[in-house]
């Protein structure tokens, strides 16, 4: 017996299910191979801090992005925030996420840290 046979004998829905449910799978195993593509597929990103104003934060910042292989393409300091509660936003070249997600953990840890990091891919 043909795969396409054995296939047809052992899934007897009926018509419309049949094809609804086709549909959703299809559907659904695209979905996971375009979230498995985009993991390893080089992005830009945009990270959002929220910090107790210090010294040399954007320059501890800087440091573990160069250390992650990140180039920085924007830095931005929200003007006119109260000194315990600052935003700075940078935008960084495309790079694959893990490399990404292993700077976010790293910056995540300072002292200076208000929140956990923002992350949003730039597609």
């Amino acid at each position: 017996m043909s795969a396409a046979a054995y296939w047809r004998s052992s899934h007897k829905e009926v018509g419309c299910v049949r094809d609804a449910t086709s549909a959703a799978v299809v559907s659904d195993l695209v979905e996971i191979a375009r979230e498995l593509a985009a993991e390893h597929k080089p992005a830009g990103w945009y990270l959002r801090l929220t910090v107790y104003d210090e010294p040399a934060i954007i320059a501890r910042v800087a440091e573990i992005l160069s250390r992650e292989g990140m180039t920085i393409d924007s830095v931005q300091q929200e003007p006119h925030s109260p000194k315990t509660r600052l935003s700075l936003f940078f935008t960084v070249e495309p790079l694959s996420e893990p490399k990404v997600r292993s700077a976010i953990e790293k910056i995540n840890a300072f002292e200076f840290r208000v929140e956990p990091v923002l992350l949003l891919r730039i597609e």
